[in-house]
């Protein structure tokens, strides 16, 4: 995102995902706040600098996703008279939780999710294992590479950023809210692999093998049904209820907590 060349294709790709789901944009604003902070870090107070004007060429670019989101909350307010929608769907998801204890309770829990729930503690403890050998060196006698430091941080601060964030803010801790970042993390372990481990392929297939388990065999505790294929049991209590409404009443007003028309 940093070069003119792709710039534009990742500012793109961040405001689709924005449209799709308004939360998607604490991704590219953490991002942004990021490159100011490198702006402000840098020692050459030069403006000229080319390095501190791709930072600062950044931050701004990455405000574009957020700002394409205005013209949707002018319509939705133009149309429905709220701006973030229903207000007792607000306070719910939004005032409710503003509570210290609450958050800290939702961060231990959001971290949990993503480092342990659906088997992610086998790539994660195999990760933490990995990290107590050494390095492997390549042919030539140069240790194999690594995610760079200054990329291993921006993967840090997208994962922290969103973290924090639906800590704050939802009502349910739901799994679904943190799904992108389970790449970064698999990133970040299967690299820690590649660089440490002879024969890393195994730890891979091991942890691919552990996620096709979670497909099917529930977890030890309470959890969403969506989180795995469990939730086709709720399609079938969903097919149930409609048969049993089709049946006995025909024509009737159903309320739903979704819009449906099936």
């Amino acid at each position: 995102y940093r070069s003119p060349q792709s710039g534009g294709t990742a500012v793109g790709c961040f405001a689709v995902a924005a449209w799709s789901k308004e939360t998607a944009i604490v991704t590219p604003l953490a991002i942004s706040l990021w490159e100011v902070y490198l702006v402000a870090r840098g020692r050459d107070p030069d403006r000229h600098d080319p390095e501190r004007r791709g930072h600062f060429r950044a931050a701004l670019l990455l405000l574009i996703p957020a700002a394409s989101l205005l013209p949707w909350y002018a319509y939705f307010r133009h149309r429905t008279g709220y701006l973030f929608g229903n207000p007792e769907f607000v306070r719910y998801n939004a005032v409710s939780t503003l509570s210290p204890l609450r958050i800290l309770l939702a961060l231990a829990h959001r971290i949990l999710q993503l480092t342990a729930h659906m088997n992610m503690f086998v790539p994660v403890l195999c990760m933490l294992g990995a990290m107590l050998l050494l390095p492997l060196t390549e042919a030539d006698g140069t240790p194999r590479p690594r995610i760079s430091p200054s990329n291993q941080a921006i993967l840090y601060v997208v994962i922290a950023a969103n973290l924090l964030f639906f800590s704050v803010l939802g009502g349910a801790l739901l799994t679904r809210y943190l799904l992108p970042l389970y790449p970064l993390v698999l990133l970040l372990c299967v690299s820690t692999f590649y660089r440490r481990v002879p024969n890393w392929w195994g730890l891979a297939v091991l942890s691919a093998a552990a996620f096709v388990i979670g497909l099917f065999v529930n977890p030890p505790y309470k959890f969403a049904p969506e989180d795995n294929l469990n939730y086709a049991d709720v399609i079938r209590l969903h097919q149930q209820g409609i048969r049993q409404i089709v049946s006995s009443f025909p024509g009737a007003t159903v309320f739903t907590t979704l819009p449906a028309t099936d």
